[in-house]
């Protein structure tokens, strides 16, 4: 969920609104643990050395071309 610049819609994930007993809206899925079970977990790696990293299936080595341009 993002809002940037704007007011929360209200429906806020981590905060769970079911109610109890015949209060509220009827649904409890809401909080933060319907996050894990809605969503699936993905990961993101940065490399911040600056140079370009071969990857495993890379076998071969590419001769540097100064003159190349894109």
């Amino acid at each position: 969920m993002l809002s940037i610049n704007n007011s929360t819609s209200g429906a806020e994930a981590h905060l769970p609104f079911g109610g109890n007993g015949k209060s509220g809206n009827g649904s409890r899925q809401s909080g933060i643990w319907v996050l894990d079970v809605f969503t699936r977990w993905q990961s993101l790696n940065w490399d911040w050395s600056g140079k370009l990293q071969k990857a495993q299936m890379d076998n071969e080595e590419v001769p540097h071309n100064p003159d190349f341009k894109i």
